[in-house]
């Protein structure tokens, strides 16, 4: 990468758990977005740009001041932690949302407060998020959500009977990898209640936000009330054998209201008019 990234990057957002209204004082800052590289990346036929996802301390990052203004109207103390940043090429980051990816799609959602960059090609995009949303967030949402309880059940597992010498070996390296790598104070949480909670809190969350998505037709990030029933769960207020039975009910009436078409999005987006939004940005931003 050959380009100034902060001068390109059309649109950045403060991600996780500050655009949940989740963070504690001890949440690091996740920042994401999307750029327009330079016209090179466009007509050379071996440059290529993708994403970038850099890790900076506070001093080193590009938005510094912007994090930090941030912080100040937000009014908490930014963490002696690292930024984690990540910036995405433009068609791949419309490629993503438009297939309703949980992590993508999300940033066209987050509270307007939220916003660090907004670029006038950003507002647009921004006004037309609704366009990005479809009955495919069943399968990504719900697909992520799955993939959260599958792991949940199998630390669960592995808390309460650690592999032993007949186990696979995968299954024994895997092990090793989650003990070396757990988080102490959440490796406490999983002790006292018997499962990952943090990981529950998403499982949680990725469901409702897939609920809303196909029977609002929208996507909101910022609820107070979700954001405290939320932060009790990821806290250990939800018993394993509840989180568990609510989970399966959900997924289960998410299948329902696809198979009935009963949703309030379209089953897919409309690929032309995205396309002819994009190349409209891309066009008068490269040729201005």
């Amino acid at each position: 990468m050959d380009f100034d990234l902060k001068e390109h990057t059309r649109y950045l957002v403060v991600a996780g758990s500050h655009s949940y209204g989740m963070a504690t004082e001890k949440s690091d800052i996740d920042i994401r977005g999307w750029c327009i590289p330079p016209k090179k990346y466009w007509l050379s036929y071996h440059k290529r740009f993708e994403q970038h996802d850099p890790t900076w301390e506070l001093n080193e990052c590009p938005w510094k001041e912007a994090i930090q203004a941030y912080a100040g109207s937000q009014q908490f103390t930014i963490p002696n932690l690292p930024i984690d940043a990540g910036v995405y090429n433009i068609s791949k980051f419309m490629k993503l949302a438009a297939d309703c990816n949980p992590n993508i799609i999300e940033l066209l959602f987050v509270d307007n407060e939220d916003v660090l960059v907004c670029a006038p090609e950003a507002v647009i995009l921004r006004e037309a998020r609704h366009e990005f949303l479809s009955s495919k967030c069943k399968y990504t949402f719900g697909g992520y959500a799955y993939a959260q309880l599958k792991r949940i059940n199998a630390h669960r597992r592995w808390l309460l009977s650690p592999p032993d010498e007949h186990a696979s070996k995968p299954e024994r390296k895997q092990y090793n990898d989650w003990l070396k790598n757990r988080n102490p104070a959440r490796a406490a949480l999983e002790k006292e209640y018997g499962y990952n909670c943090k990981q529950g809190a998403h499982l949680v969350r990725l469901l409702l936000q897939c609920r809303e998505i196909m029977v609002e037709g929208t996507l909101t990030l910022k609820d107070p009330k979700r954001a405290a029933w939320l932060t009790e769960i990821r806290n250990g207020g939800m018993p394993y054998e509840e989180l568990v039975s609510w989970a399966q009910y959900q997924l289960e009436q998410l299948d329902t209201l696809y198979e009935d078409n009963e949703y309030a999005v379209p089953k897919k987006v409309s690929a032309a008019k995205l396309d002819a939004m994009y190349m409209n940005l891309v066009e008068a931003y490269l040729w201005r």
